[in-house]
C-alpha cells in the first residue's frame, strides 16, 4: 500500500516555478548514476506513484519512459505549480519506498527533477518521440513498444490506457506532420539536445541516451 508521505500546502512551499497551461519534458536520474529501478517491483511501484499523483495534482501526462537510472516524462497542467508538486510528491515518496525495501538510507535521486518547456507542434512531437524511444537508443529493446515501461507499450497493449492524456491533434490529419513511430534522425536528437544543453543533469544523460 502506498502512503501519502506530504502535504499539499508543504509540496507549494518548495515548487519551483513552471508556467501555466504548458507542456514540460520532465527528467531525474539516480544519485551518481546510481540504478533506480532494480526490478519490476520497483518500476511498478513508481509508476502507480506517478498514476496516483498525476490524478492527485491534475497533471496529464502524455508520454513517459522509466529506465534503469533515470526517467523522462512529458507532461502538461494548467497550473504549472502543480507540475512541481506533483513531482515532488512522487520522487519523495518513491525515494522513501526504495530506501525501506533495500534498507538504504540517503538520497536516491541526483536532485530535483530538471523540465525543459516544450511548445506545442512538431517540437511536442519530436520529443514525445524521443521521449518513448530512450530504451532503443539505449538498446534494451528494439522498439519503444517492447519495453514494458513506456507510454508506447501502455499505448500498444491497451494496457490501463485511461491514464495517459494525447493532445488535441491526436489523431487528427496534422498528426502526420508531427508525430510518427519513426526514429528520430540526427538532425532532430541534435536540435533536442541543443534545447536541453542548460541542463547539466540532462546534459549528462543525452550522453548516453
Amino acid at each position: 500500500m502506498i502512503t501519502q508521505f506530504h502535504d499539499h500546502q508543504e509540496l507549494r512551499s518548495r515548487r519551483r516555478e513552471l508556467k501555466d497551461d504548458k507542456y514540460y519534458h520532465i527528467v531525474n536520474r539516480g544519485v551518481v548514476k546510481r540504478k533506480t529501478f532494480r526490478d519490476e517491483e520497483d518500476y511498478d511501484i513508481f509508476l502507480r506513484l506517478l498514476k496516483i499523483g498525476c490524478k492527485q495534482f491534475k497533471v496529464r501526462l502524455i508520454a513517459f519512459s522509466l529506465m534503469p537510472n533515470h526517467f523522462h516524462l512529458l507532461v502538461w497542467s494548467i497550473r504549472g505549480e502543480d507540475i512541481s508538486a506533483c513531482m515532488q510528491w512522487v520522487t519523495g515518496n518513491y525515494a522513501r519506498l526504495f530506501n525501506v525495501r533495500y534498507g538504504l538510507d540517503g538520497h536516491v535521486w541526483e536532485g530535483r527533477f530538471k523540465s525543459k518547456e516544450v511548445q506545442e507542434g512538431r517540437q511536442l512531437g519530436n520529443t514525445w518521440r524521443y521521449v518513448e524511444q530512450n530504451p532503443v537508443r539505449a538498446r534494451l529493446v528494439d522498439s519503444p513498444e517492447k519495453w514494458e515501461w513506456t507510454s508506447a507499450y501502455v499505448r500498444a497493449h491497451n494496457a490501463e490506457e485511461s491514464f495517459l492524456t494525447e493532445p488535441p491533434w491526436w489523431g487528427s490529419e496534422i498528426m502526420k506532420k508531427w508525430w510518427s513511430t519513426q526514429r528520430l534522425i540526427p538532425e532532430e536528437l541534435e536540435k533536442i539536445r541543443r534545447s536541453l544543453q542548460k541542463n547539466t543533469l540532462l546534459d549528462s544523460l543525452l550522453e548516453s541516451c
